[in-house]
C-alpha cells in the first residue's frame, strides 16, 4: 500500500467548490450558509493508503500516485471538470501505451473494490493457544506432555463446551501479553459462554464424566491462572471452584478413566493445575493421589511412561509439608511453632529421597529417579527435551515454596518466649540456608 499523500481535509462540497472549509461537525459553516446540506467529510486513511493487487499495480506503476482514485470517494454532480478528465484520459492512452502486450488485458479487466467482513477474534486467538500446547524440538515429534489438548479441541464441534472453553482461555493468553480494543470484553464474553456451556455439561448424566468435559474444567482453571497476575495478582475464588470441582470429577470417573491413553494424559494436565493451586493456597493434595497413580501403573510399559510419576510424588510431599506449615505459622503459638522445627527440618531435607509410603518403591524406573537437592549442580543431559525442562521447572517451584514457607517459620519460632540462644542461633543458620536454596533455584 503506497503512501499517495495526505489529502485535503476539506468536506466534499468545499472541495469542489475549492473554498476554505472550517471543518465543523458534523456540517460545515460554508454548507449552512448557503442553506445547503453539507456532503460530509472522506476518511483520510481511506485516500492516504490504496490496495495494490496483480492488476492494478502495472496500471499504477507509471501513474502519478498523487492524484486521486478514478473511483470517487463520495460521488458528486460534474460541472467544471471537463479539463481534468482530458488530462486523466491521456495519462491513461500513456500509460497503456507503455505497457508489455500481455499487460493489456490487465487494462480491459474491470477491479471490483469490495469491502470483507472482518472475522471474528476467535479464528485467530484460537490457533495461537492450541499451539501453546505443543512443543516440537524435532520436526514431526510433540515432546509436549499436554499435546493431546489440541487433538481433543480440533475434534470436538464447534459450539461445544470445550471449544468455548478454549476460546476463553485464548482470549486471556491475548489480553495477557497485548492489548487490544474490547479485549476484556472478549475475554469475559467467551468465560461466560464456556461457563454455561460447561455447567449443561456437567447436569448431563451422559457427559458429565467424559474427557471433554474434565478438559473444559482444566481449561476454565488455566484461564483463572493466565489472568491471574493480569488482573488480581492473587489467587481467585474462581480458582479454587474449578479446581475443587477437577478433583471431585477425578473421584466420580472412578479407575476407568485410565483405561484409555487420552484419560491418563488428561489426569497428567489436571493433577497438575491441582497441585499449584494446592500449594498456592496452602491446601493438602488429594489423598487420592497415590491411589490413582497406582491405577495407571497398571498400564504402563515402557520408561518413558514414568517420566511423570516422580515429579508429582515430589510436589505432593512438598504441597503437603508447606500445608502443615502454613497451619501452624497461623493457628500455633511460637512455643509450639519452636517445638515443630526439628521434625519440619528433617521432613525438608528427606523431601528429594522419600518416595509414597513404599508404594512404588519396588518400580525401578520411578524409585531410580533421583531429584536433586537444590544446591547441587544440575545433571543435564547431553540432548534435554523441552518436557525435560518443564519437569525441572515444575520441581523447582515446589521446591522453592518449600523453602519459602520453612524461612517463614523459622522467623517465627525465633518469637517463642522460650527460645535459648543456642536454638535462635540455629534457626538463624537454617534461615540463611533456606534463602540460599530459594535463590539457587531460581539462578537455574
Amino acid at each position: 500500500m503506497p503512501n499517495t499523500g495526505r489529502p485535503s481535509r476539506d468536506c466534499h462540497a468545499c472541495r469542489k467548490r475549492r473554498i476554505k472549509c472550517d471543518l465543523q461537525r458534523p456540517q460545515c459553516s460554508q454548507c449552512i450558509r448557503k442553506g445547503q446540506p453539507c456532503p460530509g467529510y472522506r476518511n483520510e486513511l481511506d485516500m492516504r493508503f490504496r490496495t495494490e493487487n496483480m492488476s492494478t499495480f502495472p496500471v499504477n506503476m507509471h501513474r502519478d500516485r498523487r492524484r486521486r482514485p478514478d473511483k470517487k470517494v463520495h460521488p458528486m454532480p460534474q460541472t467544471r471538470n471537463a479539463k481534468p478528465e482530458r488530462r486523466e484520459k491521456k495519462v491513461t492512452e500513456h500509460t497503456a501505451s507503455s505497457l508489455p502486450s500481455n499487460d493489456l488485458f490487465a487494462l480491459q479487466r474491470p477491479i471490483h473494490f469490495q469491502s470483507t467482513i472482518a472475522e471474528s477474534w476467535e479464528f485467530h486467538v484460537r490457533p495461537m493457544i492450541m499451539e501453546k500446547f505443543l512443543m516440537e524440538t524435532t520436526p514431526g515429534k510433540n515432546d509436549s506432555m499436554f499435546g493431546f489438548v489440541p487433538i481433543l479441541i480440533s475434534e470436538a464441534g464447534e459450539g461445544t463446551p470445550l471449544v468455548l472453553a478454549c476460546n476463553a482461555v485464548a482470549y486471556a493468553y491475548m489480553t495477557n501479553i497485548i492489548w487490544f480494543p474490547d479485549g476484556i470484553q472478549y475475554r469475559s464474553s467467551a468465560y461466560g459462554s464456556a461457563l454455561a456451556a460447561t455447567n449443561s455439561a456437567l447436569r448431563d448424566p451422559h457427559n458429565f464424566k467424559s474427557d471433554n468435559t474434565l478438559l473444559c474444567i482444566y481449561l476454565l482453571g488455566l484461564y483463572e491462572v493466565r489472568i491471574l497476575n493480569a488482573d488480581t495478582g492473587f489467587m481467585s475464588a474462581e480458582w479454587a471452584i474449578h479446581s475443587k470441582g477437577l478433583i471431585e470429577l477425578l473421584r466420580q470417573r472412578g479407575p476407568e478413566q485410565f483405561n484409555t491413553l487420552h484419560g491418563r494424559q488428561i489426569f497428567w494436565a489436571v493433577i497438575n493445575i491441582v497441585q499449584l493451586h494446592s500449594v498456592t493456597s496452602g491446601l493438602d493434595c488429594p489423598h487420592e493421589t497415590f491411589v490413582w497413580l497406582n491405577e495407571i501403573d497398571k498400564h504402563c510399559a515402557l520408561p518413558e511412561d514414568y517420566v511423570l510419576f516422580r515429579p508429582i510424588i515430589f510436589a505432593h510431599h512438598c504441597t503437603n509439608l508447606c500445608s502443615r506449615v502454613q497451619r501452624l505459622v497461623q493457628y500455633s503459638p511460637f512455643d509450639e511453632i519452636l517445638a515443630s522445627v526439628p521434625s519440619i527440618i528433617q521432613d525438608m531435607d528427606e523431601v528429594e529421597k522419600i518416595t509414597s509410603l513404599n508404594i512404588f518403591s519396588h518400580n525401578p524406573h520411578i524409585s531410580s529417579h533421583e531429584i536433586e537437592h537444590p544446591l547441587a549442580l544440575p545433571d543435564v543431559p547431553d540432548y534435554p527435551s523441552q518436557c525435560y525442562f518443564g519437569i525441572l521447572i515444575y520441581q523447582y517451584y515446589f521446591r522453592m515454596q518449600l523453602s519459602h514457607r520453612v524461612r517463614e517459620l523459622l522467623q517465627h519460632a525465633s518469637k517463642a518466649p522460650s527460645c535459648t540462644p543456642q536454638q535462635r542461633a540455629t534457626i538463624t543458620w537454617y534461615e540463611k540456608r533456606c534463602a540460599t536454596e530459594f535463590h539457587a533455584l531460581v539462578d537455574k
